[in-house]
């Protein structure tokens, strides 16, 4: 549940995503979904990649009045691969950039182990976060329309 008086700056109207602080946590963004058993299934498989691949972290469910919410890390105000190429906004040291690259690779294989369908991935659903140090970490975003499928052949 979010705290009662969490002051959450709503999208739009519709109120289906909004976004908020939390102390000792950052920023965060909560998308508005429909509770179900897959639902239930797909967030299990999603809170267990993060572990190893650079993805927007899950924290849980929350409710806010009738309506439920998938809680995140706030990274869809970060600037996106996309964006750093348009605007030469990449790290200019090679290994910096080699770094990022190896980050996007081994997150997508941590996807594909865990045989999730990453539907319509592109620049634009990769956050460029810069940690306390000053390193960029490329994050996986805007993950809604990933789907876990089962392998043909289980090993």
């Amino acid at each position: 549940m979010i705290a009662k008086g969490t002051n959450i700056r709503w999208h739009d109207d519709t109120k289906r995503t909004g976004y908020f602080e939390l102390e000792h946590v950052g920023r965060l963004v909560c998308h508005q979904i429909e509770p179900s058993f897959s639902l239930k299934n797909s967030l299990d498989i999603y809170r267990d990649i993060q572990y190893g691949a650079y993805v927007q972290r899950y924290f849980g469910i929350a409710r806010v009045g009738n309506e439920f919410y998938v809680v995140m890390e706030g990274l869809n105000e970060d600037e996106t691969l996309a964006e750093a190429c348009l605007e030469h906004a990449l790290p200019p040291e090679i290994p910096k950039r080699v770094n990022v690259a190896y980050n996007i690779a081994k997150t997508m294989a941590w996807c594909h182990k865990a045989n999730l369908l990453l539907k319509s991935l592109s620049d634009r659903h990769v956050a460029m976060h810069k940690d306390s140090t000053g390193n960029v970490i490329p994050y996986l975003v805007r993950m809604e329309s990933v789907r876990h499928v089962s392998p043909l052949y289980p090993s």
